[in-house]
């Protein structure tokens, strides 16, 4: 399969917008990234192309320049605070070397399997979901922001915002597509985790967990995610696979002993970078 990817803008009405969001928005503003199998089209994606969309998450009405430099700022913030050379950044993405995706292909017209990436922005998953996708899969995205502000709080109420966003973005991949069969996983990174065990407990269609150096593996995110309304033990009930650094003084592995009706695979990676 050849991996099409499109970006949509959609509103949730039912909840506030956030306060970065222009003035007359009507309800909070979620993107949702979609890489999927299609027929080839013509133009292939570049990172910078993911790169900009970070530039989009907040203001659709920006000048396409505008919100592709914005993105690349904003993408690039941190690592230039801890003192990387931002023209290297700038003369990589210059190259525009071709990804595998192709930007707003045409469906192939069968069923497949969805995978929701969790966390992060759509350029961190790229190479992940290009690949997924071209192995059979639908592969959705929403980028992480707050509940009330664009960013995120690392609490529990971010976590049940970050949950509603990947809520409201699978209903509309399943009333404006008609190619998604079954939730194959949910793969959350870092805080992402525990939004994907969420979702996992609040949507049964979800088949397995993968968690990639989750907060599951830890004490302050397995306590976020046991302290929500609607979590109980007993429902955690697809098989999960959580990849962590042993050596990482916050990995605490507690909460996986008392999770006794889902499968769980432990793999420890030394060496591991978050």
């Amino acid at each position: 399969n050849k991996p099409g990817f499109i970006s949509l803008t959609r509103f949730d009405e039912s909840r506030p917008a956030v306060k970065e969001q222009p003035a007359g928005d009507k309800g909070r503003i979620i993107q949702v990234n979609i890489w999927y199998p299609s027929v080839a089209g013509t133009r292939r994606m570049h990172f910078a192309d993911y790169v900009g969309l970070v530039g989009k998450e907040l203001d659709i009405s920006l000048a396409n320049t505008n919100w592709k430099q914005k993105g690349i700022d904003k993408y690039f913030e941190w690592p230039m605070s801890a003192g990387a050379d931002k023209n290297k950044f700038t003369a990589f993405l210059d190259k525009k070397i071709p990804m595998m995706a192709y930007s707003d292909a045409k469906w192939l017209k069968q069923k497949y399997p969805l995978v929701m990436l969790v966390h992060g922005f759509a350029a961190d998953h790229a190479y992940l979901a290009e690949y997924l996708a071209s192995n059979g899969y639908v592969v959705m995205h929403v980028p992480v922001k707050g509940t009330k502000q664009y960013e995120l709080d690392y609490e529990g109420l971010g976590l049940d915002s970050q949950v509603k966003d990947y809520e409201f973005a699978l209903n509309i991949l399943r009333k404006e597509f008609s190619s998604i069969t079954d939730v194959a996983a949910t793969i959350g990174f870092s805080f992402g985790s525990q939004s994907a065990v969420a979702l996992a407990i609040r949507n049964k269609s979800v088949n397995a967990v993968i968690s990639y150096d989750g907060g599951i593996g830890s004490f302050f995110g397995a306590q976020l995610l046991s302290n929500q309304a609607y979590y109980r033990e007993l429902d955690v009930m697809a098989p999960i696979l959580h990849l962590y650094n042993p050596a990482d003084p916050y990995t605490d592995l507690t909460w996986f002993n008392s999770i006794r009706h889902a499968d769980r695979f432990l793999a420890g990676m030394k060496n591991m970078q978050h």
